[in-house]
């Protein structure tokens, strides 16, 4: 049975979150100052570690920057803005 989860995320360009395999990522968004990612995942399935990549406006895309999940603002007074992709799975 799918359920929806929610994974946080650090501030950082590019990181490992750890979700089931074939989670689909739905949104992100800031919750109580923290960035977070819902997903509809599979508990039952194994885990594996997808690669987030965020690019605040204005900064270079690379070639094949990933699949855009969305723009958030977050930080005390909204000024940055960022585009979260997700790069899928590791290899």
């Amino acid at each position: 049975m799918k359920v929806i989860w929610k994974f946080q995320v650090a501030d950082e360009d590019v990181q490992t979150v750890i979700m089931p395999r074939c989670a689909a990522i739905l949104t992100v968004m800031v919750q109580k100052g923290i960035i977070c990612i819902w997903a509809e995942v599979d508990p039952d399935n194994e885990t594996v570690k997808r690669t987030i990549s965020m690019y605040d406006t204005g900064n270079s895309l690379p070639k094949n920057e990933g699949i855009y999940i969305g723009t958030i603002m977050h930080d005390k007074d909204n000024s940055i803005v960022s585009h979260v992709y997700d790069c899928g799975p590791q290899t």
